[in-house]
């Protein structure tokens, strides 16, 4: 199991982008946000 990561203060604008976005895909907000963790953990620096 992985570790637990909260974000506190995220704005309600961006707040309802990311879950606009993710249902678009037909994922939850929570499957959407470790995609993009996985993509910028897994980015060249």
């Amino acid at each position: 199991m992985g570790s637990l990561v909260q974000i506190r203060n995220v704005p309600d604008d961006s707040h309802r982008v990311l879950k606009a976005r993710a249902a678009a895909r037909g994922e939850s907000l929570n499957r959407y946000l470790l995609g993009l963790t996985a993509k910028e953990v897994d980015r060249t620096p």
